[in-house]
């Protein structure tokens, strides 16, 4: 069983990166304006760990990609 989901597209208008936090990610300050664009997303079970595959052959899947990192943090 899979559960699709999309994940809405943004520009930013303006991104000023304040400063780096403990957990490695940076804190932001932004103005980001919606588009009528996404992403899909499928999840689907399997066994133990985290597999992440992209249809965009030039994308990372492995532990720099933020949804890997998010998954397994």
């Amino acid at each position: 069983m899979s559960l699709v989901v999309k994940s809405p597209c943004k520009v930013n208008l303006l991104l000023n990166v304040l400063g780096r936090l403990k957990n490695g990610f940076h804190e932001i300050e932004t103005i980001m304006q919606p588009v009528p664009l996404y992403d899909e997303l499928r999840i689907d079970r399997a066994g133990k760990g985290v597999e992440l595959t992209c249809s965009v052959s030039q994308l990372s899947v492995g532990g720099d990609n933020l949804v890997h990192r998010a998954a397994t943090e």
